[in-house]
């Protein structure tokens, strides 16, 4: 069967992270924030950059698309999805203080991934 990884584990809030600044080498974000609003997404990814130390690296995929929508077809209960464009997406991580350095597409038979990874600036 499938093992969990082991190890402690934190449920938190991810607008308001439950970790001292400069805690973190990376961040793994990967079809996460999609759930939240742009305003909340923003939010998240300056938590994150706070809790980056300098360089820090941060993994974030979301969709790729316009505007916001419940989805209910492929899950139990309904679930919220912000669709973002690339340029969205960029502006977002540079206004919170992260510098891209790898930018990729994906895409699979449920969707349109866009992905990127960036550090936190000194």
């Amino acid at each position: 069967g499938l093992q969990e990884f082991p190890g402690p584990r934190v449920q938190a809030d991810a607008r308001r992270l439950p970790f001292p600044d400069g805690a973190f080498a990376g961040v793994w974000a990967n079809a996460s924030l999609l759930h939240l609003s742009a305003a909340d997404a923003a939010t998240a990814l300056r938590e994150i950059r706070r809790i980056l130390r300098t360089r820090g690296v941060v993994h974030v995929s979301l969709k790729s698309g316009a505007g916001a929508a419940w989805e209910a077809e492929r899950y139990c209960e309904p679930r919220w999805f912000q669709y973002w464009s690339a340029a969205d997406l960029d502006a977002l991580l540079a206004d919170s203080g992260l510098e891209i350095t790898g930018s990729w597409a994906d895409s699979t038979p449920r969707a349109d991934w866009l992905i990127r990874q960036a550090v936190r600036a000194a």
